[in-house]
C-alpha cells in the first residue's frame, strides 16, 4: 500500500500549516530540514504519514527524531 508523507508546521498561537504530499521519507526529511535551516524552530515541525485511508500522526516532533528515524517513517 502506498504511503504519503506530509508534515505540519505549528508555531505557538498559530493555526497549523500542512505541507505535502511527498512520495518518500527522504524528500520529506530534506524539506523539513530546509525549513528548520530557514529559521523555523524544529520543535514546531511535525512529520505525518498517510497509508491508504489511515492517517498516522507521529507524536514526536522533528527535534526529537534523528535522520535515521525520519527515513524509517
Amino acid at each position: 500500500m502506498m504511503k504519503w508523507y506530509w508534515f505540519i508546521v505549528q508555531k505557538p498561537g498559530e493555526m497549523p500549516q500542512h505541507f505535502g504530499p511527498f512520495v518518500n521519507a527522504e524528500t520529506l526529511r530534506r524539506v523539513m530540514h530546509a525549513l528548520a535551516d530557514s529559521g523555523i524552530p524544529k520543535e514546531c515541525i511535525y512529520p505525518v504519514v498517510w497509508q491508504g485511508t489511515k492517517r498516522e500522526i507521529k507524536v514526536d516532533n522533528l527535534a526529537d527524531l534523528t535522520d535515521e528515524e525520519l527515513c524509517r517513517l
